[in-house]
């Protein structure tokens, strides 16, 4: 139907721009009088409308309760659609500023990589030449002969040299499988202890490890496995998505809780501390669960970082400070506080080395250097430095005693445990107490 005055298909709080002033009156839905777009003949009789004016229906409760339920629907519709508007914008200008950002570190890694490319062309210029000149280094082989052997000897110091391991046990013992109690009792003779922690005492928190991880990330379209996306190139060339699966194993980490074995470790440190035995504990793990059940003045070293602290990825600042929260999604790269420039997790990635400012790597060495026992616990010692230093305190007969499942130090005076964490260590600990008490 059509208003006779407006001329609108209908005349309501819907259309009407000012309903409460509005003085058309003449549609059914607002208590006038409307017309059909087909109109009747006019007949020569005067209607009802046209002799008597009929009194206008109240408004009953019902229809002023829809009316007013009405109004508040479309304000707050308006309010909503406002809200979105400003998310919408502020998700634009943040998009916006993680693009510059993103852009920026791009730059930078392209130009790093022209600048590798070019140092690159010089090293193979310097071989060319190095090689058009083999003919006058005969007169030197008898120099050349010594270098190498002293080369030889300095790289089989730091890296180790490949060890025949029958030989090895006929000259410094062969290990033995024995039970906790002997375990414990070959402690008590003991003064000054070190534990190197490894990822099986955090898998019996729930912790992912590396070890038969099949789990992949995708970054550009191609899928990653965990070991692979923890490297210095992934970081560099794909910051966002590097930050983002170390958030997600935040999260994940930040889900579970330091186990049984944790407790205990703690436990027979601060008691064999506080009976004047000397105890340091060096961890592999990256969670960070060591730290907060020993304390933060325990004689701890994050061998490998920890995975809950964060640097400035340029170095601008030796300055160490907490993650983003993980009870928020990353969508971007965190800033450095000094330099603004991106930011990185304070763990060591593979390819990276061993650093005392940052992972306290020298005092561990030391630590190991002057305890009388090692207790290695829950790692395959796949690591180089970990896996010299037992080595080497094998070599000079310290007591090592293993707790894996697994054993893996292969000579030595070791005496292992094929147990997990959480069924041996606790009862070691108790025999242990019980023995100084």
């Amino acid at each position: 139907m059509e208003c006779k005055s407006c001329l609108t298909e209908a005349c309501c709080p819907e259309h009407c721009c000012d309903w409460d002033n509005c003085t058309c009156k003449d549609c059914e839905m607002c208590g006038g009088e409307a017309t059909q777009k087909q109109q009747t003949p006019q007949s020569n009789t005067p209607s009802t409308t046209e002799t008597e004016e009929l009194p206008s229906k109240p408004e009953s409760i019902v229809d002023e309760i829809n009316r007013k339920v009405a109004e508040r629907i479309k304000l707050r519709k308006l309010e909503e659609e406002k809200l979105n508007q400003e998310r919408e914008e502020k998700r634009k200008a943040d998009k916006e500023k993680h693009e510059l950002i993103l852009k920026g570190c791009r730059e930078t890694v392209s130009r790093n990589k022209k600048v590798l490319e070019s140092t690159q062309s010089t090293i193979d210029k310097l071989n060319q030449t190095i090689s058009g000149l083999k003919d006058t280094e005969k007169k030197f082989q008898d120099f050349q002969d010594a270098f190498q052997r002293v080369l030889t000897a300095g790289l089989n110091k730091y890296f180790g040299e490949q060890e025949d391991i029958e030989e090895m046990k006929a000259k410094h013992g062969v290990p033995r499988i024995v039970s906790v109690e002997e375990a414990a009792m070959n402690m008590l003779e003991k003064e000054n202890f070190v534990f190197l922690l490894g990822a099986g005492v955090s898998a019996e928190s729930g912790v992912f490890t590396y070890k038969d991880n099949d789990e992949t990330w995708e970054i550009d379209g191609q899928s990653y496995k965990q070991q692979e996306v923890h490297t210095v190139d992934v970081m560099q060339s794909y910051p966002l998505e590097f930050w983002q699966n170390m958030h997600f194993n935040r999260m994940r980490i930040s889900s579970t809780s330091p186990n049984q074995s944790h407790l205990s470790i703690a436990e027979f440190y601060h008691f064999l501390n506080s009976k004047g035995r000397q105890v340091s504990v060096i961890t592999q793990n990256i969670d960070g669960f060591d730290r907060e059940v020993l304390g933060p003045d325990a004689r701890l070293y994050e061998l490998h970082g920890n995975l809950h602290l964060q640097r400035c990825m340029f170095a601008c600042s030796p300055e160490v400070i907490p993650g983003p929260p993980v009870s928020e999604f990353l969508e971007i790269i965190p800033c450095c506080p000094n330099c603004g420039g991106l930011m990185r997790p304070n763990v060591l990635l593979f390819g990276e080395s061993y650093s005392e400012e940052l992972y306290s790597s020298g005092s561990a060495a030391e630590a190991v250097k002057s305890a009388d026992c090692i207790i290695v616990i829950g790692t395959q010692l796949k690591c180089t430095l970990p896996n010299n230093w037992i080595k080497e305190s094998a070599k000079l007969g310290k007591l090592i005693v293993e707790i894996n499942v697994e054993p893996v130090v292969n000579y030595g005076n070791v005496v292992a445990v094929p147990e997990t964490v959480g069924s041996s260590f606790p009862a070691i600990l108790e025999i242990v107490k019980e023995g100084l008490s």
